[in-house]
């Protein structure tokens, strides 16, 4: 008995001991594997007799056989038939000489294999796989699909009511919803990536635009294919030459891509009364992917908005809780694109979203990211593009890819590298450049209660969920049966008649002043002098800055950190013109051009066009006919920026309306005046120039 003990006992401690052992090493922290250096992948590249460019890469990991076939065109082309890309890509695998789309599924699906076509921007895209001991059999069906479409009417008569209703289905969708009018938006409604279908635009197609499309852009000599897989060099370039090398080259039109049009800088709102959230975006304009700009841009935006690794992860989502799922990111099209970010978060924190995202914008603009976070946001994006190394398919894609964009293949050998290498300034001065709050455009989608919180954003252009205005110059007007000489005399009867007004010689207006920047208030003065016809002394003070301003009627000066500057050229034009007396009753005399718009949301509207072909837009009262309000677009050091001026209060003075609040915002700042006029108080000429 003793003996068993002692046997016990000792087999306890063996068993204590291996499991501390196991336990250590468990613990035991691993060394580093050693670094390896990364090598773009070998490929060949040939090109047949009939032009078609065929890509490889060859890979017996498994006997898989994969292909993806592009032809130049895609949306680009299809002129005002917007949808045109994506049916001939739809209606593709749907029918070949006898072969139905039943036919084609059945094929496929039994031997395990894939093959679809799609459309996008640029390009038609046909691609599958398949095991090896099927690739005759899938490579005859792709031939097939793409050399002798049938393009089924039944099946394209089923097509359009689908894609319609997929139309109408995007409605519920508040994202989708504000995507495409960021793109409608940033892009114009002319231009090719700007446009999207409409059930017009789908219904206006026949079966003989789809043929079309095919006969003008479907040519070898337009196209590429890039093969990867379990054969060789020379089985594939065999394999291709087989099934597509009676593919007939020929002239293939060129496609003109004309410069994006964007609408005004402004903020973009749809009203969904059903909406819980708000979808925003906040976009700019940026390069084309071809630009040498292009990827250190990448990066910035990655910054932004790089999921875990992202700023708009580190703030809108666990800081303030406002959002699960924020993004940042830049399109990807040849010819332009667009950076944009945002969320889709509560109602009742939509302007707090926009502050924060912008805070953002604005940081990375001005600051370098810190290294350890420019860092993370690297590693995050390399380790990624190094592990999809492991797939031929995706080393093939960036090749082809290359060749279709015109991007150098040294750009892309050592796109890991030149990651890595960017600076935390290349990335603060590329954000300046192409993602500062002061160039964005704001998209909403969400319920109307949201709409007043936005319009500390700028002028706010209101669309329909079709992506119809609803506001603004390209809104609906309703005819007030008034041209601008008409519209004029109402407003100066309405000031108080021509007699009165022209009897006011000078006007002194002091006020106090309200300048918000940054979310701070400063308080200030400031003074106009005005003397008829075209003499003006400005003077603000506030605190942090002051300036003047003095015009003689035909010469100009401003005075900032305490330096007089005489104006030429444009400033001066434009300082004389705004120094003339009652000058919102005079743009005929001054040359503007001027057109009334019509009645829109309570507004009687007039467009506006200077000399110097400066535009703005004045909004009348309908009831009274006074100004109350002007938006403009102002040269600054930063580009154009738009601004908005309201003028309210108006009393009675002299016999004469003068507006007793003003105020004035753009996307830098805004200031509220407080009015005290005195009327026709003598003022020496000697005001109106700066003192030698």
């Amino acid at each position: 008995m003793k003996k068993i003990s002692v046997i016990l006992i000792t087999m306890l401690f063996l068993n204590i001991s291996l499991m501390a052992l196991s336990r250590s090493d468990s613990v035991k922290k691993p060394e580093p594997l050693e670094d390896i250096e990364f090598k773009f992948p070998e490929y060949s590249k040939e090109i047949l007799k009939n032009g078609l460019k065929l890509f490889f890469i060859e890979d017996k990991e498994q006997p898989i056989v994969s292909f993806s076939f592009l032809i130049q065109g895609g949306a680009l082309v299809d002129g005002e038939k917007a949808g045109l890309a994506s049916i001939v890509a739809e209606l593709l695998t749907k029918g070949s000489g006898k072969l139905s789309s039943k036919d084609i599924a059945e094929k496929t699906d039994g031997m395990g294999a894939s093959l679809a076509a799609s459309a996008d921007a640029d390009i038609i895209s046909v691609s599958g796989f398949c095991l090896k001991k099927h690739l005759d059999t899938l490579f005859n069906l792709a031939s097939q699909v793409l050399l002798n479409p049938s393009f089924p009417e039944d099946d394209f008569d089923k097509l359009i009511p689908r894609m319609i209703a997929s139309l109408k289905q995007e409605k519920s969708t508040p994202g989708t919803l504000a995507r495409n009018l960021a793109r409608k938006v940033l892009y114009g409604d002319k231009h090719p990536y700007g446009i999207k279908p409409t059930e017009a635009s789908l219904k206006s197609i026949e079966i003989e635009d789809v043929q079309n499309y095919y006969k003008t852009y479907f040519k070898p000599n337009s196209a590429s294919v890039a093969v990867s897989g379990d054969l060789t060099k020379k089985e594939a370039k065999e394999l291709i030459e087989k099934y597509f090398g009676k593919w007939q080259k020929g002239d293939v039109p060129q496609i003109n891509v004309p410069q994006p049009n964007p609408e005004p800088q402004g903020v973009y709102f749809i009203s969904r009364p059903s909406s819980v959230q708000s979808a925003v975006i906040i976009a700019t304009r940026v390069v084309p992917i071809t630009s040498g700009e292009y990827d250190v841009l990448d990066l910035a935006a990655n910054v932004i908005g790089s999921s875990f690794a992202g700023r708009l992860f580190r703030t809108i989502r666990e800081k303030y809780s406002y959002t699960y799922t924020p993004f940042g990111h830049i399109s990807s099209h040849k010819y332009a694109n667009i950076f944009a970010c945002g969320a889709e978060v509560r109602n009742s924190v939509t302007d707090s979203s926009i502050n924060v995202i912008n805070e953002q914008l604005k940081d990375l603009s001005t600051s370098p990211p810190t290294e350890e976070e420019l860092f993370r946001v690297k590693s995050s994006e390399g380790g990624t593009y190094l592990m999809s190394f492991e797939n031929p398919g995706f080393v093939l894609g960036l090749i082809q890819a290359a060749d279709f964009y015109a991007i150098p293949l040294d750009r892309v050998k050592g796109y890991y590298e030149n990651l890595m290498a960017f600076s935390n300034y290349q990335v603060r001065d590329i954000a300046r450049k192409y993602m500062n709050p002061q160039n964005e455009y704001i998209i909403v989608v969400g319920s109307p209660e949201v709409r007043e919180k936005l319009e500390p954003f700028g002028k706010i252009y209101e669309y329909t969920m079709d992506l119809e205005p609803l506001t603004g110059e390209k809104g609906k007007f309703e005819d007030v049966g008034l041209d601008a000489s008409e519209l004029f005399a109402k407003f100066i009867e309405a000031l108080g008649g021509k007699e009165n007004l022209d009897k006011i010689q000078t006007i002194i207006d002091s006020a106090k002043i309200k300048f918000e920047v940054m979310g701070r208030t400063f308080d200030g003065t400031g003074m106009q002098v005005q003397k008829a016809p075209n003499k003006k002394y400005m003077k603000f003070d506030l605190v942090f800055q002051k300036q003047e301003m003095w015009c003689d009627g035909t010469n100009a000066w401003t005075s900032a950190l305490g330096k007089n500057m005489k104006q030429e050229g444009k400033n001066l034009e434009d300082l004389v013109t705004d120094a003339v007396i009652f000058k919102d009753t005079k743009y005929i005399e001054l040359g503007y051009k001027c057109d009334v718009l019509g009645k829109q949301n309570n507004f009687i509207m007039m467009k506006i066009i200077s000399p110097q072909l400066q535009e703005s837009i004045l909004y009348f009262d309908p009831v009274t006919y006074l100004l109350v309000k002007i938006e403009s677009t102002e040269d600054t050091p930063q580009g154009p920026v738009p601004s908005t001026v309201e003028l309210s209060d108006y009393t009675t003075i002299e016999g004469v309306m003068f507006p007793m609040t003003l105020k004035s915002a753009n996307p830098m700042f805004s200031m509220t005046m407080e009015s005290h006029y005195t009327i026709n108080q003598p003022v020496d000429d000697s005001l109106f120039a700066p003192i030698e």
